[in-house]
């Protein structure tokens, strides 16, 4: 279904998230529903023309009609009631789907009634009866047609009940006036000579698949705003379990030490002792210093031993009751961070534990572990005027790349249906073929070029029309832009006649090549290419390659002078070529984004670091003897 989540135990936090308002609402309409039935059973004479008809059970066609609007009456008073008490009552384990199934049964009840019991001239005609003889008069349609599309307005409108839903409620709308319409025609049509159901029932009909359609989109949008909440806690959610993890570690980092410092005051006591049995310390008067000794040393073993009991005393699982969870996440926090799903690790016989982050799977500072993720989390992608050196040397000191690639990389392999294991494989074996010695063109370039092109391709509105192999496609080609570089330029390794050169032919592009090979094989290597849908498997592979090739600088001006000429003629973001060409240069524009930073988001140093990778360069060439390179 286009409009659910593929994730199951993403569905019920969507429905929790959205009840409040359709709660509020819907008590509303039912509350105004009964106060309408009432009035219309027991003060219909004082403001109408009707008579009220509840004094009156004899005629059978009065008795269904007052049955009729009993039902709304008191069906409306029980839904407003179960809303209002709906956290007192037992729903079971989908809770919240419940909740809007009764408001859905109760929305598709109100109109069969209405139309088949508590109309005066449907009730009539169903049994035989002129509905003139029996109520003395009636009503035309205009009231039940303006009624029920305002029913249905109004549960599109004011409520966030789900699209499929939603559609049940206008099918009970619209079926139940065609069948009665066409079984007893439409009031008036005998003074009008002509039948005339068929005109209000497709105007109804019209009206309601408008209404449908509206409400497609605004499904779509509150899906996706969802859906970006819900990732950010399943990420919070991750760091929070590795922080009780790493709570688990200490305490036993503390044990040890505390077996330790006991196993050393027992040591040092015992030669206190036997020190103070010897006669030579008596002879120099030390026994009283010895005492204060001993004394001292009791006190000390007595306070490590209160310390550490203190400390093992607190379940690191203090963490979850600290968060301020939304309401809408709680049913996804039961699974995901229930205390009983975060096990203390295994006894390592005394031996340190290496704490792993299970988002960047390299050892962490146990200190604000999950305060500078958070900060991550946040920015990657998002804000432009970052410093971005600053912010991984916090954050991330030892594996900025994953870090970002967790953030803006593997949730789009999530949505290709992919396996987050072996995406997370490939995105630390591109890491891991990084040079760190390369002062440039190394991980933390990459993070940033991974960043900055998220960023442009959500400013320039082009990222909500790439389709997830093109967005997954576009990451890795960020990701991948440089891999394998180390250090010195196209021009360089041709001069030098390097081994690369033979092996890509091309001068300009010698490095590209290369980089864009790595990157395919490093795919290939992790299994994360074969599990891309094979339909689009080959797009995806077309787009890294040539989006990587295309980085080069001799084409920078083919770029321009492409985009330049489709700028004239209208860019059209539903075009895939137009969106190539948009990536293409999002992609070269991120590569030397630091230079459109502010001069305080570390413009200076990333300048710096270019500049001292080329000089390198050129202290090579003037070892070899070749003419010198450009800066």
């Amino acid at each position: 279904w286009p409009l659910y989540f593929k994730k199951p135990e993403m569905e019920e936090p969507y429905v929790a998230s959205n009840l409040e308002r359709t709660s509020r609402n819907m008590t509303i309409a039912a509350v105004s529903l009964s106060l309408y039935a009432g009035y219309s059973m027991f003060f219909g004479k004082m403001f109408t023309r009707f008579e009220t008809t509840l004094d009156d059970w004899e005629e059978p066609v009065i008795t269904v009609y007052n049955l009729g609007w009993l039902y709304n009456a008191f069906a409306g008073a029980g839904l407003a009631l179960v809303l209002r008490m709906r956290d007192r009552i037992d729903w079971g384990p989908h809770k919240y789907s419940r909740i809007e199934t009764a408001v859905v049964v109760w929305s598709c009840s109100i109109p069969i009634v209405s139309c088949f019991f508590a109309n005066r001239w449907r009730t009539a005609k169903f049994q035989g009866e002129d509905a003139t003889d029996i109520f003395g008069t009636f009503n035309y349609d205009d009231d039940l047609l303006l009624v029920m599309l305002a029913a249905m307005s109004w549960c599109c409108i004011a409520t966030n009940i789900r699209w499929k839903k939603l559609l049940y409620i206008g099918l009970s709308t619209v079926i139940p006036y065609c069948i009665t319409s066409f079984i007893c025609g439409v009031p008036g049509q005998e003074e009008m000579g002509k039948v005339t159901w068929a005109a209000p029932a497709f105007m109804l009909v019209s009206v309601v698949s408008i209404v449908m359609c509206g409400q497609w989109e605004t499904e779509r949008g509150r899906r996706e705003t969802f859906l970006s909440q819900y990732r950010s806690w399943e990420l919070h959610n991750i760091l929070l379990k590795q922080r009780i993890r790493e709570s688990f570690a200490e305490r036993k980092a503390f044990k040890s030490v505390q077996d330790r410092s006991i196993s050393s005051f027992k040591s040092v006591r015992t030669l206190l002792e036997q020190l103070g049995d010897h006669p030579t310390i008596s002879a120099m008067g030390l026994t009283e210093s010895l005492a204060h000794a001993m004394d001292a040393l009791r006190l000390s073993e007595r306070e490590v031993t209160r310390v550490v009991d203190h400390f093992n005393q607190t379940d690191p699982r203090h963490f979850l009751d600290t968060q301020q969870v939304p309401e809408s996440f709680k049913s996804m926090y039961s699974q995901a961070v229930d205390p009983g799903h975060v096990d203390e690790p295994e006894d390592t016989g005394g031996e340190s534990v290496r704490l792993i982050n299970v988002v960047h799977d390299v050892p962490l500072s146990m200190e604000g572990t999950v305060e500078l993720n958070m900060k991550l989390v946040q920015a990657a992608g998002v804000k432009w005027e970052i410093d971005l050196l600053e912010l991984f040397a916090e954050a991330c000191p030892q594996a900025p790349l994953a870090a970002v690639a967790e953030r803006l990389l593997v949730p789009v392999a999530l949505e290709l249906t992919l396996d987050s294991k072996v995406a997370r494989k490939f995105v630390h074996s591109v890491q891991d073929n990084y040079f760190q010695r390369v002062v440039f063109n190394n991980s933390t370039h990459a993070a940033a070029v991974m960043h900055r092109a998220k960023w442009l391709a959500s400013s320039t509105r082009v990222w909500s029309d790439m389709l997830p192999h093109e967005q997954f496609a576009l990451m890795t080609a960020a990701m991948g832009l440089d891999v394998g570089h180390f250090g010195r330029s196209s021009a360089f390794l041709v001069a030098t006649k390097h081994p690369l050169t033979e092996l890509f032919v091309g001068a300009p592009d010698v490095l590209e090549k290369m980089h864009a090979s790595l990157l395919v094989g490093l795919l290939r290597a992790s299994g994360l290419l074969e599990l891309l849908p094979a339909q689009h498997r080959q797009t995806a592979l077309t787009w890294v390659v040539g989006l990587i090739l295309d980085s080069c600088t001799p084409r920078l001006l083919d770029t321009v002078t492409s985009l330049q000429s489709r700028a004239e003629a209208g860019v059209s973001y539903g075009n895939s070529k137009d969106r190539l060409l948009v990536c293409r240069a999002i992609l070269k524009a991120a590569d030397l984004g630091h230079l459109a930073t502010p001069w305080s988001c570390g413009h200076e140093e990333w300048c710096k670091r270019y500049m001292d990778q080329l000089w390198e360069q050129g202290d090579e060439e003037r070892v070899r003897g070749l003419p010198m390179s450009p800066l």
